[in-house]
């Protein structure tokens, strides 16, 4: 019984394997291990069994990986932080667009110059001598109107010649422009202003402030002072702006009395062919490598004055100084006046009892002594001022002359000298080319004698006086000084 009890269950067994049909107790895949299962060896039977269950197992773990995805969109939703990083970009394109847009918005914010011919009519054309004036808060008359920025005057692309004669106006009415207030003028995108010979192009005096942009700035011619182009007394801001052909002349002294032999006259100095400034501050710069130019300004000493012989007479006056602060020519037998700044000595008076000639202001000849009409020497000739000729004494019943004048900064002359404090020069990125600065000739003696000199020519691009200019990387070629400083001459 024993025996046969246990055949049975191990034919069933036998039976079960050879069997396609039989199916396996799940009692059986229950007792099975998970270790014993990968050793059948057989995928149809991993396949059937709780083996892919535990493939399956690993679906949480792949789960879990995927669950990292919402890390990755965690991630990924950083993309709107992104985003909101590029939504800056619009902030940084306003920012890019306000550097064009900023030019533009300036150049539509002042008064609008409408006709480029230089007047003053009340026509409803705005002409820019019309919007200096009411930009300088002086308007002659309802043509110009204006901007929403304070000051400003626009010039769109031409040239503007200032036609109006009237050297030594103050109004602005006639010759150069002159400043009151703060102004500012602006090229669209640049214009050309031009003086045509008969004065400078803008007079600024120590209260007032002149911005410049853009523009080239021609032809301005002053006699007797200082800065062709511009006098800035007051606080000058220029950028990207050409100073063209220029001229500060000193004036000539002139000749003593013919007949009377009096002595002539000392020469005026020229100060600053381009740009004079008496104790102002004067910024200039480029924006771009050759955006500011200065090109063959002159400043020239004027000629000192001629003694003639004095021709039957027995007394005359003497010539005056040249400048417009020249001293007055003796009376007979009397000294000659003293030049004030840049201005020549005025000759001395002739007369039995010869007067000496004048001495000349900074960078004023000296004028040359009378004549003594009795036939002696002649009354001293006087010492020129700074770097100013001296006068020259002659003999014989005749006069004597008037020395050269001093050209000083052919195209820029600054003072910061004398008992007034304040001032200052920056210059960054100027290129300056074929300036110069040329003393004046003495007049000449007419019977001989110790001879008036000739005038200084100092500083071909620049002259300053007790001040050392900033200058950032500057450029200099072909810039001349008829005594020394080709290019920089400071003292």
């Amino acid at each position: 019984m024993l025996r046969s009890k246990s055949a049975l269950p191990l034919l069933l067994l036998l039976v079960a394997c050879a069997s396609d049909e039989l199916t396996v107790p799940d009692t059986l895949d229950a007792d099975a291990t998970d270790t014993e299962r990968p050793e059948l060896g057989s995928a149809d039977a991993d396949s059937e069994t709780s083996d892919d269950t535990a493939v399956a197992d690993t679906t949480p773990d792949d789960t879990a990986v995927a669950d990292t995805t919402p890390d990755d969109t965690a991630i990924e939703d950083t993309t709107p932080d992104d985003t909101a990083v590029a939504d800056t970009t619009p902030d940084d394109t306003a920012i890019a667009d306000t550097t064009p847009d900023a030019s533009a918005d300036r150049c539509d914010a002042g008064i609008r110059v409408t006709i480029s011919l230089d007047q003053v009519t009340g026509d409803g054309a705005c002409s820019l001598r019309e919007a200096i004036l009411a930009a300088s808060g002086r308007p002659a008359n309802g043509d110009c109107t204006a901007g929403s920025e304070a000051g400003l005057v626009t010039l769109p692309v031409g040239t503007y010649d200032l036609t109006i004669a009237g050297a030594g106006e103050d109004l602005g009415l006639t010759g150069d422009l002159d400043i009151a207030g703060s102004v500012a003028v602006l090229g669209c995108p640049r214009a050309i202003i031009a003086a045509t010979g008969q004065d400078r192009i803008f007079d600024l005096p120590a209260t007032a402030a002149l911005e410049l942009n853009n523009l080239e700035l021609s032809g301005g011619l002053v006699t007797g002072e200082g800065g062709g182009a511009i006098r800035a007394n007051g606080t000058f801001d220029g950028t990207d702006l050409t100073f063209r052909n220029n001229q500060a002349n000193g004036g000539d002294g002139a000749n003593g009395s013919n007949p009377g032999g009096g002595g002539g006259g000392g020469g005026g100095a020229g100060l600053g062919g381009a740009i004079f400034s008496d104790h102002g501050t004067v910024r200039l710069n480029a924006v771009t490598t050759g955006s500011c130019i200065f090109l063959a300004n002159t400043a020239a000493g004027g000629r000192g004055g001629a003694g003639p012989v004095n021709g039957g007479a027995f007394e005359g006056p003497g010539g005056n100084g040249g400048g417009a602060t020249g001293g007055a020519g003796g009376l007979a037998a009397t000294v000659g006046g003293t030049g004030g700044f840049g201005g020549g000595g005025g000759g001395g008076g002739a007369s039995s009892t010869a007067g000496p000639g004048g001495i000349g202001g900074y960078g004023g000849g000296g004028g040359g002594g009378g004549a003594d009409t009795g036939g002696g020497d002649a009354g001293a000739g006087a010492a020129g001022g700074y770097a100013g000729g001296n006068g020259g004494t002659g003999c014989c019943s005749a006069g004597s002359g008037g020395g050269g004048g001093a050209g000083l900064g052919g195209a820029i002359f600054f003072y910061a000298g004398g008992a007034i404090t304040g001032g200052a020069m920056e210059i960054n990125g100027c290129i300056f080319d074929s300036n110069a600065a040329t003393g004046g000739n003495p007049g000449g003696n007419a019977y001989g004698g110790p001879a008036a000199t000739v005038g200084s020519g100092f500083g071909g691009a620049i002259f300053a006086e007790s001040w050392t200019p900033i200058l950032g990387a500057p450029v200099f070629v072909n810039n001349t000084a008829s005594t020394t400083g080709t290019d920089l001459y400071t003292r």
